[in-house]
């Protein structure tokens, strides 16, 4: 629009010719003052505008902090520019692209921040996640479930470090075991029966004094396979079992049952053993130095039990 002007009244000017130009000034001057737009400004600068609204094709806003730096909004959205590159852009259709952004909570404290670094959730004490650039991922806990509530996984350093539900009472977890003489504890749950392993004792290390592994139900451990091999380490140890307890599935009977009565430490057999040896008593032998002697057999006889 053309900038309006205020020229003067010709010359010999007419009553009437004053009063024209006067209203005619008049309506520039409410216009100036009410409207303020593009028919009597075309280029604005100013330290400070305090405005309502600013009606404009395109609007900048100059940084005074960084050579060249502004803020844009224009028909297609948003932009602020650091001086060298887009930092932030916001299209009409929502879209939002940022180099960094801070999300805090409405209690001051916690907060999401958005940087070229990654991701970052903090509590307002200390990031309980984060996700660099590289793909590392950092968190104090996790839970990833389906729509339907089941089957879901856990993670949470806090009580189960490790759990994998398919419902309540069937589940594989990790747990800690309180101190430090003890690792985690698998466990292994079903509907009616469950599972434990664990290595506790002195040590937390298997193999060294004192650290012993737990498997424990409270139903029946069974191990299946071609060869089931029971083999002590170095040779030094033994496989421990009680005989009372070692039982044949077949005749049901034990290992202390088979062998109680087959024999006594230092004790005497029964008196038994009487034969000919395959040669009828009363024989003749021939003696290698040219005598004779006459079999008799072998008469009964008794053995000491080791």
């Amino acid at each position: 629009m053309p900038i309006p002007d205020l020229s003067g009244v010709p010359p010999w000017a007419s009553f009437d010719d004053h009063q024209s130009k006067l209203n005619d000034i008049v309506a520039k001057y409410n216009n100036l003052l009410v409207n303020l737009d593009s028919l009597n400004v075309v280029s604005l600068t100013a330290d400070h505008i305090d405005a309502g609204t600013i009606d404009a094709n395109v609007v900048t806003i100059r940084s005074d902090l960084n050579a060249g730096a502004f803020v844009e909004i224009n028909g297609n959205g948003m932009r602020i520019n650091n001086g060298s590159r887009d930092t932030f852009t916001a299209d009409i259709n929502g879209m939002v692209t940022m180099t960094g952004a801070t999300i805090r909570n409405n209690l001051g404290t916690g907060f999401i921040q958005l940087s070229d670094q990654g991701m970052a959730i903090n509590n307002g004490s200390y990031n309980t996640f984060t996700a660099n650039t590289a793909g590392y991922v950092t968190m104090t806990g996790a839970l990833i479930q389906s729509q339907t509530g089941y089957p879901y996984v856990i993670m949470d350093p806090g009580s189960t470090l490790f759990g994998a539900y398919s419902a309540a009472n069937n589940y594989l977890t990790v747990q800690a075991l309180g101190g430090t003489s003890q690792s985690p504890q698998v466990l292994i749950a079903a509907p009616n029966a469950n599972m434990q392993m664990f290595v506790s004792g002195l040590s937390a290390f298997l193999g060294t004094t004192g650290a012993n592994l737990n498997l424990t139900s409270n139903l029946d451990v069974i191990i299946q396979g071609r060869n089931i091999k029971l083999t002590p380490d170095n040779g030094n140890y033994d496989v421990i079992v009680p005989f009372d307890q070692f039982k044949d599935d077949a005749s049901g009977r034990t290992l202390y049952q088979e062998l109680l009565g087959k024999a006594t430490s230092g004790s005497q057999t029964g008196l038994g053993g009487a034969a000919n040896g395959g040669i009828a008593p009363g024989t003749v032998l021939q003696k290698a130095d040219g005598g004779t002697v006459t079999w008799v057999g072998i008469s009964a006889h008794t053995h000491t039990q080791n």
